[in-house]
């Protein structure tokens, strides 16, 4: 097995092994990441939450672009082939656990397009928050001193 550096993305040297006669290589393996400390989870929390500032306004839902069949029986979309109506945009949107739709104009497609794209993105930062609160948490307690004194066993 023949053994060659390369760098890697991360700028750290790696080693590139040759699989056999066909020359394949393995896939090198990422660098170990460092551990978090508390404070760090922290400052990725709170930079996360600055980011929620920029994010303008949101509206839930979906667009679906709907072409549409009338009930005139010869008209074009009952054609062979057909030419449904359309397109037409849509949004979509539960509410109380009942779906809700409204056809729009092309002005409003734009915005809900936009506010649309903003809900999802604040949806990902809660969760990216979520995730470094609970790293942080995680690390704070497990750095904790043990209670001294008390049994830490129920009843005991």
């Amino acid at each position: 097995m023949s053994t060659a550096n390369r760098q890697c993305a991360y700028g750290q040297p790696q080693a590139r092994r040759s699989s056999g006669p066909a020359g394949l290589s393995e896939p090198p393996y990422p660098p170990p990441q460092p551990h978090p400390t508390p404070r760090a989870c922290q400052r990725r929390y709170r930079a996360l939450g600055e980011q929620l500032a920029g994010i303008g306004l949101i509206h839930s839902g979906s667009l679906v672009r709907r072409y549409t069949r009338c009930a005139h029986p010869h008209c074009r979309c009952r054609a062979d082939p057909p030419a449904p109506h359309g397109p037409y945009w849509q949004w979509a949107a539960k509410v109380a656990g009942t779906t809700v739709t409204r056809r729009l104009r092309d002005d409003e497609v734009v915005l809900y397009q936009e506010w649309i794209a903003n809900d999802r993105q604040l949806r990902r930062l809660v969760v990216q928050m979520r995730q470094a609160a609970a790293e942080a948490a995680h690390l704070i307690l497990r750095s904790q001193p043990p209670p001294t004194g008390a049994s830490r066993r129920p009843g005991g």
